[in-house]
This record gives C-alpha cells, structure tokens and sequence, in this order.
C-alpha cells in the first residue's frame, strides 16, 4: 500500500486488478482479486421494514424536483417533511469545510436521524462552531420517503464530472437524476466558500448485521482521519467500485470516510452514526475547546459506544475479493453471515443458478447482501499487518 498526498495520484493506479478463484460445486469462474467477479443478480428476500415504509413510487420522464417531495408514511401527518439541508453552520475563522452526507440509499435511514440529531443537540446547547464550515444533508429524499434503496437507480453509482454534465444538458429522465443535480449544486457551493481542507463523511448503514467500520481511500490524510474513530478502517472500497460518491469527491480534493453505522434497521446504527459524527467535529476542532457539559457527555459517550461495539476486531484492513451481482442469475447469500466474521478456504457463502458459491480463500466476509437491491453480493477482506 502506498499513501499519497490529498490532492495526490491518479486514481487508474488504484483500479488494478488481480485474478483469484471462486469455488462452486457445479461451476467454476474466474474471479478477480481487488476486483470483481463475473456479474450474477440479486433474488435475496426483501429487507425488513425500515422505520420509514416501503411505499412505493414510479418516475416519471421529468420527476417532481426531490426537495419538495414529502416524506411517506402509514399516518402522514405524523411523518416529518424533510429537506435537503440539515444544518449549515459557518464559523468566524478559517478552518476545514465538513460534509456529512447520510441516505444516499434511502432504506438506511439512521444516517439522517444521526445527522438531526447532532444538530438538536448542538442548537439544544447553544453551540456555534469555532471554525471553517460544517454541513449536513440528505441524500436522496425521494428514495429515503419510499424507504427504498433507490426508486430508478442507484445513486452512489455513475458521479463523474461527464454524468452531471450529460444530464444537466439532456435533463433528467429519472428521480435519482435530480438527486444528484442538487447535491451537485450542494457539493459546488462547499467547494467555492471553503477556507480551508474539504472532508467528507459518508453515512451509511448495511443489509447484514455488522459491527460498526470505516472505509477509506488510501492515502495518509484519510487514513489519519479515520484514526479518530475507533473502529476498523477497511482499504480497498475504490478499486472495487466505480462512480461512487467518495470516489468523485476524491477526485476533486475532498478528504472522505465511508461510516457504515451497523444493520438497517437497528437502533445502535443510528448511535454509532451519530458517534462517527461526534468524534470527526471533536477531532478537526469545530468545537470549543471546553464546550458545555452537554456536548462534553456526549462525546464521551461517543467514544465508548464505538469503542465497545468494535470491540477486539483488527483495526486495518483490505479488501481483496467483491462478489459482483446482477439480476441475471438470482444470487441468494446463505443466512446467518456477519460482517467480519471469518470464513474458510472453499466454506459455503452462497448459491446462485450456476450451483454453490464458495470462499476462495480463508478471510472475513464483509456486507454480505440481505435485501432485494443491490449489486454487492459480499466482500472479502484480510488484515493488513
């Protein structure tokens, strides 16, 4: 592994790829190490109710713009309209611009109630940042009020500077378009008022149970910046998937974490979320340096509560396999994976319409798929010493 500088490196040397073998009992493929394995599609069953329904919406053509979409929901009037921007707080000097991004997949909806959450509790206490600028959005409303992955496509896929500039000349044909229009529009207004580094931090929860973790592109500032959390930090996740989020803003001079809080739909993601956040305004010293009991409490409390939930797992490590999948072959992940645990040389993991498919090799699983949607079948991961 080799660290580069923030505005480092061409991101190609990051896509090389190796070849490795995946087992099965009736057929054999050759899979790709630090990259993908030939595609096969996901029939896994539905993911539990999320605690916002699963309603569902059709796009149209040209789709109501997502930031006047109401939310969703069994009683209506109880369901809280939610808008793109959360908090938008400025400091009197100069200092690092904070992105927090939660539910660009809108069935994982504790990133959202972490970030409102901080906000209460910062305006509860009465507590202005000291420094640079700190914002927190949604990101995609529509998705997030049907309690769906995504309604036309997914939107942590296909960010590049030639996507945004094909669809605001063409318009948008789907909701998720207009989506990524907006937080395009977000992204750029950060970029132009900054007074310092731009970081990111992006908020997401996983299908499987899961003990929380950071991912990051490897380079030294990321890698500093996921220290401050105290849980694993998983290398890799930009060699194994293109058009993300975090890869675009990689490119572009942001500093960014991936924090996956734990399972959907249960209430620890949105503490360890909410945590991940805490800590990350504590560390680039957006607080006061003595601020009021309040926020002192939870912060501690933050650090525990990450600290407790990793428990004794390895603190570094890298993927080395991605099971890629797609509607093609009706991939089925065997029930019961964890994220991290370990599995063996040739131990079951799955089974599509090829027969059984098996560990290449002895490692931890990572993000094995229990819901509908999704093109990540599972991910492979070892400990870098």
């Amino acid at each position: 592994m080799t660290d580069r500088s923030i505005s480092g490196a061409s991101h190609a040397a990051r896509k090389t790829r190796h070849d490795v073998t995946c087992f099965r009992s009736r057929a054999t493929f050759s899979a790709v190490r630090r990259g993908s394995s030939p595609g096969c599609g996901p029939a896994n069953e539905p993911p539990k109710p999320s605690s916002l329904p699963d309603t569902a919406t059709s796009a149209s053509p040209k789709p109501p713009s997502p930031s006047s979409r109401p939310s969703t929901g069994r009683d209506a009037a109880s369901e809280p309209i939610r808008r793109r921007v959360i908090c938008h707080r400025r400091g009197e000097a100069p200092g690092p611009t904070l992105l927090c991004i939660a539910s660009l997949h809108g069935n994982e909806p504790a990133g959202t109630l972490a970030l409102e959450r901080v906000d209460a509790a910062l305006r509860a206490a009465e507590v202005e940042i000291e420094r640079g600028e700190l914002v927190f959005l949604i990101g995609n409303l529509g998705a997030l009020a049907a309690g769906k992955r995504y309604l036309d496509r997914d939107l942590n896929r296909g960010w590049s500077r030639e996507a945004i500039a094909r669809i605001r000349a063409l318009g948008p044909r789907v909701s998720e378009d207009l989506e990524m229009l907006e937080l395009d529009d977000k992204i750029e207004e950060c970029q132009q008022t900054a007074r310092g580094p731009l970081l990111f931090l992006d908020l997401h929860t996983t299908s499987a149970a899961s003990p929380p973790f950071a991912s990051v592109v490897d380079q030294s500032e990321a890698r500093r910046l996921s220290r401050s959390l105290p849980v694993p930090t998983v290398l890799g996740m930009d060699s194994h998937l293109d058009g993300t989020l975090l890869e675009e803003l990689d490119a572009h001079d942001f500093c960014g974490i991936i924090f996956e809080g734990g399972q959907h739909d249960e209430p620890e993601a949105v503490d360890h979320d909410e945590a991940a956040v805490w800590l990350l305004l504590q560390q680039l010293d957006f607080l006061p340096a003595t601020p009021p009991a309040a926020v002192s409490r939870r912060i501690a409390w933050a650090h525990a509560t990450l600290s407790a939930a990793a428990g004794s797992l390895p603190r570094l490590l890298e993927i080395e396999y991605r099971h890629a999948i797609d509607a093609s072959c009706g991939f089925h992940m065997e029930p019961g994976f964890r994220s991290f645990e370990e599995v063996e040389p040739g131990q079951l993991l799955g089974r599509d319409r090829d027969g059984e498919v098996r560990s290449p090799f002895a490692a931890r699983v990572l993000m094995p798929l229990y819901q509908a949607q999704g093109d990540d079948g599972f991910f492979l991961v070892r400990e870098v010493d």
